[in-house]
């Protein structure tokens, strides 16, 4: 009987495939998805392992001399027969190590703090069309006071009409989504937003020379680990992340297990799609033929996407637009910021007509003390006519 090989493969944490953990003893294990695929590759091609991290713990950037930090430099080193990962596959990565069949296609997009309900300050006129409706004529016979009276009458159902429309367009809640794709983020200036370290995209958006991506990495306010590790400052409102959608879902998985409530928010529109991800070997790996066919085999069988749906519950309710979170048979409550609007309106018409009537009063006492001093006098003095 043939021994078993004893292989070195490198890993690093990407949540939900890949959890790392430390023991006592400084050995390295990891859980999730690729642990199980990767048993199941040492059972079938009869290896034995251990894991190691990189010191950087990163993945793997080109570096100006062309040496690859992070798992890729170790493939590029050979120093680990394989790294599990899994990676993105992108041309600038094969030059240093050979890529798996793909175990999944993957889409990035913006992770950032849900956009809560907001008052409508121009509520109040949304009633009303662009456009009303011109008469030619004025009262000035019996017929005419009658129907400029029967037109009093229509406006008080219109009255009474506006009110209603008002209070259903109050009670509706409206929510405005500021960052729904990448230009939306490189134009606003509310939100900071930053790029994975070491990743594939921070890599994508480096190497751009012109348009949008330049404009993102240009703007880019540092780096972070991953969505996971970032998952509390993002739902915070810190910032905003650009990460792969599956992590993402991770991250909602937990914030409302964790709370209830949904404080994370994916963009509609991705920032890159159909990303093939797997995992890498050293350059002329003679284990890589075979775990292509064992890989193949398992991902055909839908175990692979049976472990990510264990790993990722409780998104259903977070993945809703969020002006969904709330039913709609259910009528919302009016506060004073539903009326702001009209407060405002209101408030500044009071202003400026007491402002007019100060005016008037400036202006009449004035006029009036103006009239008292060029006035002539009508009287003539006793003594003048006595002189």
């Amino acid at each position: 009987m043939v021994g078993k090989a004893s292989l070195r493969i490198a890993a690093g944490e990407w949540v939900p495939w890949t959890r790392v953990e430390m023991l006592d003893n400084d050995t390295v294990t990891i859980h999730g998805p690729m642990d199980n695929l990767l048993r199941i590759l040492a059972n079938k091609l009869n290896f034995e392992y251990e894991l190691v991290q990189p010191p950087d713990r990163m993945w793997g950037v080109a570096g100006p001399d062309g040496n690859w930090t992070g798992m890729l430099g170790m493939l590029q080193r050979q120093e680990v027969e394989m790294a599990v990962g899994p990676f993105a596959v992108s041309r600038a990565r094969e030059t240093v190590c050979d890529f798996s069949e793909p175990v999944y296609s993957e889409n990035m997009a913006i992770l950032m703090v849900r956009p809560s309900l907001q008052s409508d300050l121009s509520g109040f006129l949304k009633p009303f069309t662009p456009t009303t409706p011109r008469t030619e004529w004025l009262p000035k016979t019996d017929g005419s006071r009658l129907v400029v009276t029967t037109w009093l009458l229509a406006s008080l159902v219109f009255m009474s009409s506006y009110s209603g429309i008002l209070t259903a367009m109050l009670t509706v809640p409206r929510v405005t989504i500021p960052i729904d794709s990448v230009e939306d983020l490189v134009t606003q200036k509310d939100l900071q937003w930053r790029l994975e370290a070491g990743s594939m995209m921070f890599q994508y958006y480096q190497e751009a020379t012109e348009g949008i991506r330049k404009a993102v990495f240009d703007g880019h306010e540092g780096t972070f680990q991953d969505c996971w590790a970032a998952r509390q400052p993002i739902a915070q409102g810190q910032f905003a992340g650009i990460c792969d959608k599956t992590t993402m879902k991770k991250a909602m998985s937990w914030d409302f297990s964790s709370t209830g409530q949904c404080h994370l928010y994916i963009s509609r529109e991705v920032a890159y799609s159909n990303v093939m991800i797997a995992m890498a070997y050293r350059t002329n790996s003679s284990y890589k033929e075979k775990a292509d066919y064992w890989l193949r085999r398992v991902k055909e069988s839908g175990v692979i996407n049976l472990w990510l749906q264990k790993e990722i519950t409780n998104t259903s309710q977070c993945l809703l637009p969020p002006s969904a979170g709330k039913s709609t048979n259910t009528v919302s409550g009016l506060d004073l910021d539903s009326f702001m609007g009209s407060i405002i309106v209101l408030a500044g018409g009071l202003t400026t007509a007491m402002l007019v009537f100060l005016l008037e009063l400036c202006v009449s006492w004035t006029l009036a003390k103006c009239d008292i001093l060029t006035t002539p006098s009508t009287s003539i003095s006793p003594i003048l006519i006595q002189i």
